[in-house]
């Protein structure tokens, strides 16, 4: 943790680079940088002289501002001023927080990333065991489908422990289609030799064929899944209601009664709602894949411990859907009486 005095240490050190240059601008930017950059690393005394720092030196940054003619200057100061108040991207910033653990203090993302570790071990587990076999032809396509499906997984997980949500239903929705191919591939292998060729004269006719719709159609499904359709609006294409999980409309204190201001967001979108259902949404999507898994190799698999994963991963699944889907639902006044009684029925 960064103290009181290594931070007075760090404005007495800027100072004196201030006094060599004469660019004191430059040596308050970096000061105030400097907060920004460590405030999470700050002690509670530090964090006290940084805020205040911030409070008083944002100030005087805005009155200067405001009195300066427009200028390219002016308007590189202004986006400098409004980034360190978090009003304006700072992209490089935002692009290391995916580097990073997530700085969001939400249940829902600890106990996600607790399923997801867990029974995401579990499937790559059963695929060890799947592997230690000599695969040949629809085996090792189909286990190779399986392998894509784990990476779009990591992918999603990693996203919605950032808030990228929209951005996590487009990889859940391309789980789900990989389990759908997998399951006619495995149930009619026929389809393989199609699928995989590399003609060019057969490109259309595979896009055609072996669509997210013509798959299920394959399967007696609804050529219509409305999960899908909901994963494709919200996440895959660029639809209003894919734009509106990146605004939010709010009321600024003592205004008009109809003004509204929207803040709109990049680097992931913290909404609760879009919170929520990207990360049940992974979880739904991990216990799904290891279901299909256990079913498509069960001959390869040891019988019993098959049995045993799959149930506790449901009652599992089961419990996490009931505390951060459904309590989440009367928390924000809906009815979630048909979602637990749905939840508390189903069976493997």
């Amino acid at each position: 943790m960064i103290t009181k005095a290594q931070l007075q240490e760090k404005l007495v050190e800027l100072a004196k680079k201030a006094q060599e240059t004469g660019d004191l601008r430059e040596s308050m930017s970096a000061y105030l940088a400097f907060i920004k950059d460590n405030y999470n690393d700050l002690d509670s005394e530090a964090k006290i002289i940084g805020d205040k720092a911030f409070e008083i030196l944002g100030t005087l940054a805005k009155e200067t501002l405001e009195k300066m003619p427009d200028s390219i200057e002016k308007r590189k100061m202004t986006r400098m001023h409004a980034s360190a108040y978090g009003d304006h991207w700072d992209i490089e910033s935002i692009a290391e927080t995916l580097e990073k653990p997530t700085h969001l203090d939400k249940p829902i993302l600890k106990a996600t990333e607790e399923f997801f570790l867990e029974h995401t071990q579990m499937i790559a587990d059963l695929m060890h065991d799947v592997l230690s076999n000599n695969l040949k032809g629809p085996d090792a396509a189909i286990l190779a489908l399986y392998c894509s499906a784990i990476d779009e997984l990591i992918v999603a997980f990693h996203l919605a422990q950032h808030a990228y949500g929209p951005q996590v239903l487009s990889h859940v929705r391309a789980v789900y289609e990989i389990k759908d191919k997998i399951e006619l591939f495995s149930s009619q292998p026929e389809h393989l030799q199609l699928w995989a060729s590399d003609d060019p004269n057969d490109a259309e006719n595979v896009r055609r064929e072996y669509s997210a719709a013509g798959v299920r159609k394959k399967l007696g499904k609804e050529r219509y899944d409305p999960v899908y359709s909901f994963l494709s609006e919200m996440g895959t294409h660029s639809t209003m209601k894919y734009v509106q999980s990146k605004i939010l409309l709010h009321k600024p204190q003592d205004s008009e009664p109809l003004k509204r201001e929207a803040k709109i967001w990049v680097g992931g979108s913290p909404r609760e709602d879009h919170l929520v259902v990207a990360n049940t949404g992974v979880v739904q999507a991990v216990t799904v894949i290891l279901a299909s898994f256990v079913d498509v190799y069960k001959d390869y698999l040891h019988a019993e411990e098959g049995v045993q994963m799959m149930k506790s991963a449901f009652e599992k699944y089961k419990a996490y859907m009931v505390k951060y889907f459904c309590d989440w639902m009367e928390a924000n006044g809906t009815d979630s009486s048909k979602a637990r009684a749905f939840i508390s029925s189903a069976q493997i």
